[in-house]
């Protein structure tokens, strides 16, 4: 190995831009890097990408890469970038592999899947992203490299990712040489009472706005289910009148006076909130049969 670097290669786990902005980035240092992309479609975004940049690419099976990786022989960094692959924990504990995984939040809170969804409607002021290294535990192993994103109050989960795979790719380009050197520090988490753990099939309240909240918690609760037209939490539900209705479009705007009364409002499938300094607009009700 030239260089005085401490791996042969590098395969790059995950799907999507950060996958491919990891991938450019180590290949500046070796030039053997690989792709894996667990299979969804026939053709992905990052394929074509890795294709243009002649970068190899291959979609597998989560039980194919299991058995393509327990054959592996040499050194290699294992960068989890964006992933749904859960390494099994014999990989992690082969002697030739360093795994490393990208995560959306400031560990060790909001540990588990969809991140930017908890940290939006909990009200967190902010989040960020962690690199860590890859143990038996989900998300439980020391950290490279963590850095903060504030929340504000038009942060939608779309947005917030968006700022997180960008953010990532940064983080990973200022540790990658020395990480690939060896010479990269990490800490261990530490526990302030706020660690917590997600689920891919768990929605905020359900997925159910409650209008028992304040303005701002459903101002929260919206954004936190916001992903634009890909609904990757799916519709939002209400309860009115008894009945149950579904939506997904919304507009939060800033009151021009002080609301000193709650008022709710529906109308033609529209359903407007005034409360405090805020109004909230939800268009497109659909009882739910």
């Amino acid at each position: 190995m030239g260089n005085n670097f401490v791996y042969e290669q590098i395969y790059i786990i995950g799907s999507g831009q950060l996958a491919y902005d990891c991938a450019l980035i180590g290949k500046k240092y070796i030039d053997n890097v690989k792709v894996f992309e667990l299979k969804v479609t026939e053709s992905t975004v990052l394929e074509k990408l890795c294709e243009k940049s002649r970068i190899f690419y291959t979609t597998v099976s989560t039980a194919g890469l299991t058995e393509y990786l327990k054959k592996e022989k040499h050194s290699t960094l294992i960068v989890s970038a964006a992933s749904v692959y859960l390494v099994p924990e014999e990989i992690i504990g082969m002697d030739n592999y360093t795994i490393i995984n990208w995560h959306n939040a400031l560990l060790p809170k909001h540990k588990g899947r969809n991140a930017e969804v908890w940290a939006i409607y909990e009200g967190d002021a902010a989040t960020g992203v962690t690199w860590h290294y890859i143990t038996g535990q989900i998300d439980g192993g020391d950290i490279l490299c963590q850095e903060e994103i504030a929340i504000t109050e038009t942060t939608t989960a779309m947005s917030l990712y968006r700022q997180q795979i960008s953010l990532g790719k940064e983080m990973f380009e200022s540790f990658c040489e020395n990480l690939l050197r060896g010479a990269c520090g990490a800490c261990k988490q530490v526990d302030s009472g706020e660690e917590s753990m997600h689920f891919s099939k768990q929605r905020p309240n359900g997925g159910v706005l409650d209008l028992t909240w304040d303005i701002h918690k459903i101002s929260g609760f919206l954004r936190a289910m916001d992903y634009g037209s890909l609904l990757l939490m799916g519709k939002m539900k209400i309860k009115l009148q008894d009945k149950f209705y579904e939506f997904y479009r919304y507009k939060i705007k800033t009151a021009e006076e002080s609301i000193e009364h709650r008022e709710v409002i529906v109308e033609e499938g529209i359903l407007t909130i005034k409360e405090k300094d805020t109004i909230i607009i939800i268009k497109g009700l659909q009882e739910i049969q």
